[in-house]
């Protein structure tokens, strides 16, 4: 079993309006999510939810606390 966690930083509207099409897709794309036997969380500091896919093919995935994405005050 992988994990593969990532962070998506909110950008400025002021900045957004100049990005061309790559642009936006390096910062609002979650790629990947739907890989074979691998845990993909990604955290989204917009709205500060965790998006998160899940695929078991060959065996059981278990969904673990991804210390990364704790709270401070519960690590």
């Amino acid at each position: 079993m992988k994990t593969n966690n990532s962070n998506r930083y909110t950008a400025s509207q002021h900045d957004v309006k100049n990005y061309d099409t790559v642009r936006i897709r390096e910062e609002f794309l979650i790629d990947n999510l739907m890989s074979y036997n691998t845990i993909n969380p990604a955290y989204s500091h917009y709205d500060r939810f965790i998006t998160i896919s899940a695929v078991a093919k060959t065996s059981p995935l278990k969904l673990e606390i991804i210390d990364a994405f704790k709270p401070i005050f519960f690590r």
